[in-house]
């Protein structure tokens, strides 16, 4: 079971100039011996959701992990794997207009980054039973940094 991926383009505009200044300033100034060089690491941003749940994911270090999960009752587990990923800023709570049972009050979203190879599983739990009514009781998703 794969997540659905949202793939950035791995050369933006920002690297494109960038590049370009780069070679501009390489063209060579008299008297100046060196180059400076400049590599960008692509990272791709993958979005899993609760029909990944129990589901394995193959990413690459540096790519960044978006889980999104209905009801604002979800409550991730700290990793016990920081080295392969961890928890970055960003995501929170998403209000809904209405709480109704099984939808709870809105979405959790959280985010991730992949850092060193190897294997990870990334847990939440729904805290609230009312608010998760018809949606499974835990999430997790396997991960495998390649």
């Amino acid at each position: 079971m794969s997540a659905r991926v949202s793939r950035r383009p791995p050369y933006g505009p920002a690297v494109v100039l960038m590049g370009f200044l780069t070679l501009s300033a390489c063209g060579g100034t008299p008297g100046v011996s060196g180059t400076t060089s400049t590599s960008t690491v692509p990272r791709h941003l993958l979005v899993a959701t609760l029909a990944d749940n129990g589901g394995l994911l193959s990413v690459k270090p540096n790519d960044r992990l978006k889980i999104v999960l209905p009801s604002s009752a979800w409550m991730f587990q700290a990793s016990q794997y920081s080295r392969v990923v961890h928890r970055v800023t960003g995501g929170g709570v998403t209000p809904a207009k209405a709480c109704n049972a099984g939808t709870g009050c809105g979405s959790v979203t959280v985010y991730f980054e992949m850092g060193s190879r190897g294997n990870a599983v990334l847990k939440a739990s729904c805290t609230d039973s009312a608010l998760c009514a018809g949606l499974p009781a835990s999430f997790s998703l396997r991960l495998n940094v390649t």
